[in-house]
């Protein structure tokens, strides 16, 4: 038969205070507890690991960035100095011709070279 809830009361209580029952109890509660602290422990380790190489990776990507931002900025001063230099090469070429009005259907390169050869 079974024991009743105050029979088994008892028995725990006498077997607490027996110091083997004690020492084996605590024992096993102590290893238990190492073994989860120890998991515990090996999970943060791995996390500092990964948290660190994180950082790595995005202190990389931030110095790459700026690098590309510097280059993005350098080509585009240079873009620009190049569209300056051909606009200013191309006007060069350039000839207005004052007093000629302008017809939407005419060429006006054909317009200017006939012009050109009625000159003197």
């Amino acid at each position: 038969m079974g024991l009743d809830q105050k029979e088994f009361t008892k028995a725990f209580i006498k077997a607490m205070n027996d110091p083997s029952v004690s020492q084996a109890l605590t024992g096993k509660v102590s290893a238990a507890v190492m073994d989860e602290m120890n998991g515990l422990r090996q999970a943060v380790q791995q996390l500092t690991s990964t948290v660190s190489q994180l950082t790595e990776k995005l202190t990389e990507k931030e110095e790459e960035n700026t690098r590309l931002k510097e280059k993005v900025t350098t080509l585009e001063q240079t873009l620009e100095e190049k569209c300056d230099s051909l606009e200013q090469y191309t006007r060069r070429n350039t000839l207005r011709i004052s007093g000629l009005e302008e017809n939407d259907n005419e060429d006006a390169y054909e317009v200017s070279m006939d012009v050109l050869k009625k000159l003197p």
